[in-house]
């Protein structure tokens, strides 16, 4: 994701305590507000009602974690530069329809993370940084498999142009829609550590943010996808059944034979659990 908004490389350290001066600028000009008019726009009429079925009597958390096949990734790498998108985008695209197929919502929003570093001068500046940004996507089921992805592409494309709008303002702003995202992914490829010759230490599990946090992450070369979940909204099999799906959907993207197939048609075999 894009670090901040202006593509000009800057030397420069700035101390935190100009990045807050800015951005408390920033919060009054006539940009902020076009941001929050651009969210804005996007979720009054989004169903914030939750599908998800609730288990009172759970209150804990748990993860599942599978590792990506090194040749899966590889192929997804190609097919995302060879169809002018990206493998965040592949990824978010997969986790949408699995998430659409477990639901039966075909309206989703999924919350990610930005590095939100509006002005190159504050690239090397130490402080907290982190935005979460909602992306609606409708999973159209006629739609072919590339469609639906170019249409993935283009709404993160225009979420980052919006990405400085702070997330806790927009959650302000549609309060009276009572407000409530449900569903999360991160995403960390090797370009935050290229000049880095170490192993990497495997991270351990946060507390899910959400009712289900999916964070995919290169760790030694090998992609780890983890499925942190709310027990209240999730068991274990659902869990399984939403990383199976993601998988099959990813192989799916790949598959040449796949390339003209509706998004019914190459998630058709995917039987959802039982509750």
């Amino acid at each position: 994701m894009h670090a901040f908004g202006k593509g000009e490389e800057f030397k420069t350290h700035y101390p935190y305590s100009n990045y807050v001066e800015f951005e408390n600028e920033f919060y009054q000009s006539k940009e902020y507000k076009k941001m929050g008019n651009y969210w804005l726009e996007k979720f009054t009429d989004f169903n914030f009602s939750n599908p998800l079925k609730i288990r009172e009597d759970l209150d804990g958390t748990s993860h599942s974690t599978v590792l990506m096949d090194n040749e899966l990734a590889d192929n997804l790498v190609k097919f995302a530069k060879q169809n002018g998108t990206t493998l965040y985008n592949l990824m978010l695209s997969a986790y949408n329809i699995a998430i659409s197929h477990f639901t039966g919502r075909e309206d989703i929003a999924v919350v990610t993370p930005v590095l939100n570093r509006y002005l190159p001068e504050f690239k090397n500046c130490i402080g907290v940084f982190t935005n979460l940004v909602p992306l609606r996507n409708k999973i159209v089921k006629d739609l072919i498999i590339s469609e639906f992805i170019g249409n993935v592409t283009k709404v993160t494309k225009d979420g980052l142009k919006n990405q400085f709008y702070q997330y806790n303002h927009l959650i302000e702003d549609l309060k009276k829609y009572e407000p409530q995202f449900l569903y999360y992914m991160d995403f960390e490829d090797k370009s935050l550590k290229k000049h880095r010759t170490t192993e990497d230490i495997p991270h351990s599990v946060n507390i899910p943010k959400f009712c289900i946090d999916l964070e995919v992450k290169n760790l030694n070369d090998t992609y780890n996808v983890t499925a942190s979940y709310k027990e209240k909204y999730f068991n274990e099999f659902e869990i399984s059944y939403i990383l199976d799906s993601f998988f099959k959907i990813l192989e799916s993207i790949i598959n040449g034979e796949n390339s003209d197939k509706k998004i019914k048609q190459i998630t058709v075999s995917l039987n959802v659990p039982s509750s």
